[in-house]
């Protein structure tokens, strides 16, 4: 996409081998050095979130919802 710049960073189904505290870290390093503007989550439990917003400010969230 060869992209400097993103408005809004929302992984789906974030890696469930990788601590969410960590995939903030992460996210609020692109957000300081300017190449994301905001971060979220879709699809994302209030069990994961909770840790998530322990680390930073999420943007925007979509709740975790399956139809079964």
């Amino acid at each position: 996409m060869r992209l400097e710049h993103v408005d809004l960073f929302y992984p789906h189904q974030p890696d469930q081998d990788v601590p969410v505290e960590n995939l903030m870290q992460t996210l609020l390093a692109f957000k300081a050095e300017g190449k994301i503007d905001s971060m979220g989550f879709s699809d994302i439990s209030p069990a994961t979130l909770r840790p998530a917003t322990a680390v930073g400010t999420v943007d925007t969230r979509n709740q975790a919802y399956h139809a079964t």
